[in-house]
């Protein structure tokens, strides 16, 4: 309620002296105490702690004000003191009628100003809400072993985890040209260019991946492009949505356990043949494979040949890509 006759009332007291801080009035000062003041919203703050007045409102719990505007109901023949911006000093004694009551022009601009009230702090909650999700969904990528980044359909990273810096400052099948991400091999650029936005823009977050194999700059073999749409989100300074893909590489940067493998298990590979595909999907030749696991290179062919027949495949890039599109585990 506006206190119209201090229109002027000050914050309040920098200090409580002349006056000394005793809290509760105790009984045996009553007789010589000619003024008690109390503020604030706990019962502790009430002014009396025994009497008619210490029975009712939480001892005569009064409240203050604070630039004319009285934070608690009016108590009758409790004072006020208020402190002008001039420096001075004035009491209020309130009495009954001081407790004006709203009438019906400022009952409804109360009830507009509220519905603004809570239309705010429902759409702040709602921010916080999509902000802590946000950032439970970002520490997911976080904790991802492969470089993995979010993009939009332009190839502007969003956010990019701590593994993918390494991968793009050594050019290894990506890097940043403008801010945007590229394929470091300029035969690559194009295809991957279209399939992010291709990824960013399709509908819903639930469409199959896309899987690209990108150069690198030899004698490094090539790495793995996982692609996959993460759905669309609000862009306020356009007012429209967008759509953003996930980049997650796979390839010869780290090493692939052929004994979490879930293509591997989906598609009953032996365990042997599990490890020709990992090294495979690795992006190591046939030479490289056959000295890694200690046998001939004709060995390594006729596993191949048995996993191509299990996995309806019909070349290496062809299982690469399989591989990449099926397996959870991340190398």
């Amino acid at each position: 309620m506006a206190l119209e006759l201090y229109p002027d009332a000050y914050h309040g007291f920098d200090s409580a002296a002349p006056l000394v801080r005793t809290g509760m009035l105790s009984p045996a000062l009553q007789s010589r105490a000619i003024a008690t003041f109390t503020g604030g919203f706990k019962r502790e703050h009430g002014a009396f702690s025994h009497g008619a007045l210490a029975r009712v409102n939480r001892g005569s719990h009064y409240g203050f004000v604070e630039r004319g505007v009285v934070f608690s109901t009016l108590q009758p023949d409790l004072a006020t003191l208020l402190v002008h911006h001039d420096g001075s000093v004035a009491m209020k004694t309130w009495r009954r009628e001081d407790e004006r009551t709203f009438d019906a022009a400022e009952k409804s601009e109360l009830q507009f100003l509220l519905g603004h009230v809570t239309l705010a702090l429902e759409g702040h909650w709602r921010w916080l809400e999509a902000d802590d999700l946000a950032r439970a969904l970002l520490a997911l990528i976080d904790q991802e072993a492969s470089p993995t980044l979010l993009v939009t359909a332009h190839a502007l990273p969003v956010h990019r985890n701590p593994a993918a810096p390494r991968l793009l400052d050594g050019r290894i099948g990506l890097c940043l040209d403008g801010g945007c991400i590229v394929a470091a091999s300029p035969g690559d650029q194009r295809v991957l260019r279209e399939t992010i936005a291709q990824v960013a823009e399709a509908a819903g977050g639930s469409a199959a991946p896309r899987v690209l194999t990108l150069a690198c700059t030899p004698p490094a073999p090539p790495v793995v492009a996982v692609l996959r749409p993460a759905g669309q989100v609000f862009v306020r300074e356009t007012g429209a949505r967008r759509g953003l893909a996930i980049v997650t590489i796979r390839g010869g940067h780290a090493s692939h356990d052929p004994a979490t493998c879930v293509f591997a298990r989906q598609y009953e590979l032996t365990a042997a043949q599990a490890k020709v595909s990992a090294l495979v999907f690795a992006g190591q030749p046939l030479a490289s494979v056959a000295h890694s696991l200690n046998v001939s290179e004709n060995t390594v062919r006729s596993h191949l040949k048995q996993i191509y027949q299990k996995t309806d495949t019909h070349g290496q890039m062809d299982l690469v890509h399989l591989h990449a599109r099926v397996c959870s585990t991340m190398p």
